[in-house]
């Protein structure tokens, strides 16, 4: 756990990191904190406090379960996505890519972002799929509040 978390740290992440360990020293603490953990709990933990210590990490990275733009809105807890209060149809792909242009609204979102979180890191860009979804979503949106900026990416609109 402490070599995973020195590496995750090292690339540059800011994930959320609780240890949960059988370790329970004041230098086993001090040692995850100094590696970067954000929390710390021992063996065995009440899952009440587990969770409470989640919810709170989670809280601190600026976690949004609800996205509003214009006249959408997208519910990441419940994977809803509704327009003027009506639900829309999205599968599990089209889902993602929306949340993520709505996390970057008014701002372009580069193709290579936008297939690393859809797709995974490890997918090739020699193929039309996230044009085939961005189509789809389109229709399922409306074409006018989806922008694409030709060689760079995509912009959902702000109104």
């Amino acid at each position: 756990g402490m070599a995973l978390l020195k590496k995750l740290r090292a690339s540059g992440s800011s994930m959320p990191v609780l240890m949960l360990t059988a370790r329970d020293t004041t230098r086993d603490k001090v040692m995850c904190f100094e590696a970067g953990a954000d929390d710390f709990l021992v063996k065995t933990t009440d899952m009440e406090e587990l969770i409470a210590r989640l919810r709170a990490l989670v809280r601190r990275a600026g976690y949004v379960g609800r996205l509003c733009v214009g006249k959408l809105t997208l519910d990441s807890d419940t994977l809803v996505v509704t327009k003027e209060g009506k639900l829309l149809s999205l599968s599990n792909r089209e889902f993602e890519l929306l949340r993520v242009l709505m996390e970057g609204a008014g701002q372009v979102i580069s193709r290579s972002r936008l297939e690393e979180s859809v797709f995974g890191a490890n997918r090739t860009s020699d193929s039309n799929v996230l044009e085939v979804h961005i189509h789809n979503l389109r229709q399922k949106i409306g074409d006018s509040s989806l922008k694409t900026v030709r060689g760079v990416g995509y912009s959902l609109l702000k109104p």
